[in-house]
């Protein structure tokens, strides 16, 4: 009975040790499973996205265009006092055709720009609404000038009234100034 009271009391310990065992290389499976299916996903979900913006690029057309007009210089419709501006004007295009088709309009665009400007005063263009405001005419009269509708329309002039610079979806996209005067 010695010998058989040895081993039942040798084989709950055993049984304890196969136990942990099992449980560490359980856990160690599991483990690894999670870090390999966690990598998994960060790669395809990785790939995903990358696809998802080279998709984006291949949607729009072409990538965008820049116009950089020479600087304008023109005299503010201020009365009290003689202030004049001087401002610097890339447009934003749908694509290199558009730029092209602008080059051969150049002065009617430059004439209507100046048009604009002569007629505003310094406290509307020091004004963050009245620089979208003329953000908006300008894309409205350059349109104009070269057959084109829309672009400055009712639509954009509210969006300039609320602050926020009117994106056309014509062949001139967006006006940027690239400096801003007023003395």
């Amino acid at each position: 009975m010695s010998t058989a009271t040895a081993e039942a009391t040798a084989a709950p310990p055993t049984r304890k040790r196969s136990m942990k065992k099992r449980l560490v290389l359980l856990a160690l499976v599991l483990a690894l499973g999670g870090g390999g299916a966690g990598a998994w996903l960060w790669l395809h979900g990785h790939a995903a996205s990358e696809a998802g913006a080279s998709a984006q690029q291949s949607a729009r057309k072409s990538p965008p265009a820049f116009f950089a007009m020479e600087n304008f210089v023109v005299n503010l419709a201020d009365k009290e006092w003689e202030r004049f501006a001087q401002i610097g004007i890339t447009l934003e295009l749908d694509g290199p055709a558009t730029a092209d088709k602008l080059k051969a309009y150049t002065p009617v665009i430059r004439s209507q720009v100046l048009m604009l400007l002569a007629h505003k005063t310094s406290a509307e263009l020091l004004e963050r609404s009245g620089k979208e405001q003329l953000a908006a005419d300008i894309v409205r009269e350059t349109l104009r000038a070269i057959g084109e509708q829309g672009g400055g329309g009712p639509a954009a002039q509210s969006e300039a009234a609320k602050g926020e610079q009117a994106k056309s979806t014509g062949p001139v996209v967006r006006v940027h100034f690239s400096s801003f005067i007023i003395q």
